[in-house]
């Protein structure tokens, strides 16, 4: 599955992606704004390395030097992870990532990773930051306030007039999530099903939340 999680800032797009990180472990971040909470980022992705602590089960934030070649070497790590013989599941976040120049080397990814076993979520302030080819293989769109009159094109265009009116006043972490995939609407006004407070959500469990108790989607 793909989320976007779309809105100006601090209003909940990067907390809402670390509740959805944890519903399917091992992950991997890329945290280009070193806004996620972690003891010990890796600052480049070696590759060996890197699948190794996949395999072991570890959470990965990338908080890089270079966001274009960890980027690139991410997605080259997650396609092996994810083609090996056995079964596995990911949960890939890509923070902010119209930080990232270009998002080509995450194409296969994108398009042909297990959709029931893998969660990818990208975030951004709007929907121009994202690429057409990706916003089309989106699953869910999950959209914060926005107000800017080309955004309120955009999402009407892909998410209809109904989403489009709802998003211009809501208040901060709450969303309205579009399944694209099946054409449905929900409203999201209870925050305290998936807010994390606290500075360290994946201290000790790992998996602060469970979707199937809140039915969030």
């Amino acid at each position: 599955m793909i989320y976007l999680c779309l809105g100006r800032r601090e209003l909940g797009k990067t907390t809402l992606a670390r509740y959805l990180a944890a519903q399917r472990t091992p992950s991997l971040i890329l945290d280009t704004r070193s806004q996620w909470p972690t003891r010990d980022p890796w600052r480049t992705v070696p590759h060996d390395e890197m699948l190794t602590a996949l395999e072991m089960g570890e959470t990965i934030v990338v908080q890089p030097y270079d966001e274009q070649d960890s980027s690139d070497r991410a997605a080259r790590v997650v396609r092996e992870y994810l083609d090996a013989p056995v079964t596995r599941e990911l949960s890939v976040v890509i923070d902010e990532a119209a930080l990232i120049d270009d998002l080509k080397a995450w194409s296969y990814v994108f398009r042909g990773s297990p959709r029931m076993r893998t969660t990818i979520v990208l975030t951004t302030h709007r929907p121009q930051d994202l690429p057409t080819h990706l916003r089309a293989v989106a699953d869910v769109w999950c959209l914060f306030r926005t107000t800017q009159e080309h955004d309120l094109k955009v999402i009407e265009a892909r998410c209809g007039a109904d989403v489009a009116r709802l998003v211009q006043d809501l208040k901060p972490y709450h969303f309205v999530s579009w399944n694209d995939a099946k054409g449905v609407l929900r409203e999201h006004h209870t925050p305290e099903t998936w807010f994390t407070p606290g500075p360290m959500p994946f201290e000790d469990t790992g998996k602060p939340f469970s979707s199937k108790a809140t039915g969030l989607f």
